[in-house]
């Protein structure tokens, strides 16, 4: 159960909540229902919020809200608590600690990639989920890989051992944020050696979706190969460019 950390100030009639980012499944802090959010955060702030007796109706019904979980107005958006919502609409709701994620309604089923470590890899750095600090367009991610590739060598590669266990990967890729100057690159994915989908990302551009079929394939390389593209000024300035993987899901 995450615990929460709350210290209470009594003037002008508000309430001061302390509140850690790992706070989401049973706190009231960090899920609204509103959109519009890109960037996620991260970290501990200190905020003031306000307390007003609000009430939660469901299909004209009042919802009982226990003690400890009232709704709250902070900067004008009302906060209510998520696991009371979901279950009043018939959704559960499932903490991911591990990869910082709250899933509500299905699970999504699978495993990640990055809990495959590669076995084998040539000419390119790679770092894995926190440790990565990655960010595309904007948007931090805490589950994926960061593959950071150098310019003087031709082809890049990675290499998963995937023993023909599933059937399906679907993820984001795109640039980092850290390096805004690299030029278009062609990202390839082998089953086997035999090519299986190319991806080509552009710096500033949104994630791109990936779904591939994976049905028999033992090994899956991941290649980078710099032949087939145009050098770019980047060469002189850094050395390096570095492409993530996010949120790549192996589904049996």
């Amino acid at each position: 159960m995450v615990k929460r950390f709350v210290r209470y100030s009594l003037a002008n009639r508000s309430k001061t909540l302390v509140a850690l980012a790992a706070l989401l499944l049973t706190s009231l802090v960090g899920v609204v229902l509103f959109a519009g959010m890109a960037l996620a955060r991260e970290g501990r702030a200190t905020i003031e919020v306000v307390f007003r007796n609000i009430q939660i109706m469901v299909n004209g019904e009042r919802l009982a809200i226990p003690a400890g979980s009232e709704p709250f107005i902070y900067q004008g958006r009302i906060y209510v608590p998520l696991g009371l919502v979901a279950g009043a609409v018939g959704k559960p709701v499932t903490w991911d600690g591990p990869n910082f994620t709250v899933h509500i309604g299905r699970r999504p089923e699978g495993v990640f990639l990055s809990s495959h470590r590669a076995f084998f890899s040539e000419n390119i750095e790679l770092a894995y989920d926190e440790e990565a600090g990655m960010a595309i367009a904007g948007t931090r991610y805490s589950n994926g890989i960061s593959i950071r590739r150098f310019w003087q060598h031709p082809q890049g590669r990675a290499v998963f051992r995937l023993n023909a266990e599933f059937t399906r990967m679907r993820g984001l890729i795109g640039f980092d944020d850290n390096h805004p100057y690299a030029s278009e690159r062609n990202i390839f994915f082998y089953g086997d050696g035999r090519r299986l989908h190319t991806a080509t990302i552009r710096p500033g551009e949104l994630p791109q979706t990936v779904d591939i079929d994976l049905t028999g394939v033992v090994l899956l390389s991941i290649v980078n190969d710099n032949r087939e593209v145009n050098f770019h000024a980047t060469r002189r300035q850094e050395g390096f460019y570095t492409v993530n993987l996010v949120q790549f899901r192996l589904i049996p």
